[in-house]
């Protein structure tokens, strides 16, 4: 070949192939085709930059090489914002220490994501050849935006990124399924979405031990107030793995609250209680106790083991506040309503939904049965304020 020669993008394209394979040899021999053409080194920088810097490991009999290649036809200056470009999907694999988080001003690791989605078109083509490894690579970038910048749709896009290059990715069809789920249907919007993101849960399943997706899908119909398709879900999943004791658990609780079944509702969670004692599923049979058989005493204990095996159990604290309304012990269930709302004054949990079902609790008792205008409209602001 000529070294004044250019590929077409026929031949361009089977270079990327080659230095993207998992074989030595082609990317052997993508460099010696390259080394043979050196005009076509720039318009392959990227692929090049690529191949050197995010490999699975470094060869310097290989990765070494390209990098040389790179330093020979490069300005300094041309290879640093290249490196740059891909910089963050370096942190991503192996998530190297910068000074401060990703809200410090200055950050590194936002001028990186700023650098890299301005070229992400530029790259995505490049990715393609070796979609899964590169897929993967965004999936954990995904989670980390996720949970370090704390920025839900931007992890939604990267999510989004990763079905484009492997459109049964599993971590991602659940990872955008989640942020979906919890940032958007769960505040009443874009319920068009609803079958959409049912059927990226249940595609992401793969494995009996990790039933989240069955899960989460079972939570999302009962949510969308489908109870019949969650009933199925939730009888699915058990077919799948019979002594997941958080399946048996929000089962019986969709029992008894959307069918009225409390006696099916009872079986299902003595069985998860035969399996291991814990606090949600207590809790669940004090509640069917309670409100299904008028058991008060029985639901009384259920809810103090709760606490023994879970002292944090706030769902425990707010039925012992129901129980004790029941039993006309109005000022122990204000204590015990306190109790499953707050923790050193603040919310015991941060879902809306929750806080504002507790404080509803505590505007009905103080408006209904322990008569306090000035409680009651405390409580009444907060509520608002939620609501808003």
């Amino acid at each position: 070949m000529s070294n004044i020669m250019l590929f077409n993008p026929k031949e361009r394209e089977n270079i990327i192939r080659l230095l993207l394979s998992e074989e030595p040899n082609s990317k052997l021999l993508a460099l010696q085709l390259l080394e043979a053409a050196p005009t076509n080194i720039i318009p392959l920088r990227r692929a090049l930059c690529t191949a050197a810097y995010l490999a699975p490991k470094f060869d310097n009999d290989i990765e070494g090489k390209i990098e040389l290649l790179l330093q020979k036809h490069l300005e300094a200056a041309q290879l640093y914002e290249l490196q740059n470009e891909i910089m963050i999907l370096e942190y991503a694999r192996y998530k190297f220490k910068v000074k401060g988080t990703w809200h410090t001003p200055n950050n590194p690791l936002r001028k990186y994501l700023l650098q890299h989605e301005m070229h992400l078109a530029e790259y995505l083509p490049i990715f393609a050849h070796n979609a899964t490894r590169f897929a993967q690579y965004y999936s954990i970038l995904a989670r980390r935006i996720k949970d370090e910048m704390k920025n839900a749709k931007k992890a939604l896009f990267f999510h989004e990124v990763v079905l484009s290059l492997v459109p049964n990715h599993k971590g991602s069809q659940y990872g955008y399924a989640k942020i979906f789920h919890v940032h958007y249907l769960q505040k009443g919007k874009r319920l068009l979405d609803y079958p959409k993101i049912k059927a990226l849960y249940l595609a992401s399943f793969h494995d009996k031990d990790r039933m989240d997706p069955y899960i989460n899908a079972a939570i999302l119909c009962a949510e969308m107030l489908d109870f019949n398709h969650s009933r199925e879900l939730y009888e699915e999943a058990l077919e799948i793995n019979p002594e997941d004791t958080t399946i048996l658990n929000n089962y019986a609780n969709l029992l008894f609250e959307e069918f009225n079944d409390f006696e099916q509702a009872k079986n299902i969670a003595n069985k998860a209680l035969s399996i291991k004692r814990e606090a949600a599923t207590l809790d669940t049979m004090a509640h069917i106790e309670m409100l299904g058989f008028g058991n008060m005493d029985k639901a009384q204990s259920y809810f103090n083991q709760a606490l023994q095996v879970d002292s944090t159990s706030h769902w425990s604290h707010t039925g012992l506040g129901d129980w004790h309304v029941l039993q006309r012990n109005y000022e122990l269930a204000a204590k015990a309503y306190h109790k499953g709302l707050f923790k050193n004054m603040q919310f015991v949990t941060r879902d809306k939904k929750e806080v504002i079902e507790k404080l509803e609790k505590l505007i009905t008792l103080y408006t209904k049965h322990l008569p306090d205008p000035i409680q009651a409209d405390y409580y009444r602001n907060k509520c608002t304020k939620l609501q808003d």
